[in-house]
């Protein structure tokens, strides 16, 4: 099966779907105004390097429910909610759902370390060192 094929199954099921929004490709320059009004970011992936989506959800002060946890740092930080099934996503959702002050104060921890590790302005003086030692 062709990826265009695949593709258009994706589009198809998610139309029958009614309170799913299926956007497809986002410019990367609109991306943020999405995790802007999102609750959390929940990730189904198995298997990936580190998300870059974790770290526009954790800049925007959200948490992530997620069934991949790399370096565990989700649950070492407290980061959101980590899950091995649908059932485990599903509960993790309505728990940070029902749970606004927790889901804030994750979100809140979460930004600072965005803030204090992966800011640009942290990363361009992380680079500017190492350059400086070339």
């Amino acid at each position: 099966m062709g990826s265009d094929t695949l593709y258009e199954e994706l589009v198809a099921a998610a139309a029958q779907v009614p309170n799913l929004d299926f956007r497809g490709f986002v410019p990367p320059n609109e991306v943020d105004r999405y995790y802007a009004r999102a609750a959390l970011l929940v990730c189904t992936s198995t298997v990936e390097g580190f998300p870059n989506t974790f770290l526009h959800a954790w800049g925007r002060g959200k948490p992530v429910v997620s069934t991949y946890d790399p370096g565990d740092i989700i649950r070492k930080q407290d980061f959101g909610l980590t899950a091995s099934s649908v059932g485990e996503v599903a509960d993790a959702i309505r728990g940070l759902w029902g749970a606004p002050q927790r889901s804030e104060e994750i979100g809140r921890r979460a930004n600072r370390y965005v803030q204090e590790h992966h800011h640009p302005d942290v990363i361009i003086g992380q680079l500017e060192e190492l350059f400086a030692r070339r």
